[in-house]
């Protein structure tokens, strides 16, 4: 059976914390009924770019410093509202010939990955980013998705519609 390496270990590896701190943390986290990397962040011991990198070595998957906002199939972002996206922290990128490649924070949301694939009716390949990146990348594509689609004009008609006070065109 495939035992994948402990993150702390990875983290450790990676030089950015020393076995001497990683112990001591681990001791805390026990304490605190918080995962490692999260307890890390939250106590400056790692940045969240640091997890982001180790969490991609310990699941084997790719990490992107960068996200090109011009390249997303903005076709999958019909199929996954705004919220489900921000709530399981991730965004569809694109389309492959083996699935569609999705921006992640946590490569081990097995339930967040399997709900996109059905959504999408396609196989996910995580693809690991910072939880700064994934939101700012977030809120562009969609805001991208929305202006491209004509929805922010749609809105406001129908605002204006409302401001008449009757709701009908006028």
């Amino acid at each position: 059976m495939f035992e994948r390496q402990r993150l702390g270990e990875i983290l450790v590896a990676q030089g950015a914390l020393s076995a001497a701190e990683l112990e001591r943390y681990l001791g805390e986290q026990a304490q605190k009924g918080m995962r490692i990397g999260e307890y890390l962040v939250s106590e400056n011991a790692i940045s969240p770019l640091e997890l982001s990198k180790a969490l991609a070595t310990q699941a084997d998957v790719d990490f992107a410093e960068e996200i090109d906002l011009d390249a997303p199939d903005l076709d999958l972002l019909d199929h996954l509202p705004i919220n489900f996206a921000r709530a399981r922290k991730m965004l569809p990128l694109w389309r492959t010939e083996y699935g569609v490649e999705v921006a992640v924070i946590d490569p081990f949301d097995i339930v967040g990955i399997d709900q996109v694939a059905q959504t999408l009716g396609h196989r996910v390949d995580p693809i690991i980013v910072s939880p700064t990146l994934l939101t700012d990348s977030l809120n562009v594509a969609y805001d991208r998705h929305d202006r491209l689609k004509g929805r922010y004009g749609a809105m406001l008609e129908d605002e204006q519609k409302e401001s008449d006070g009757d709701g009908e065109p006028g």
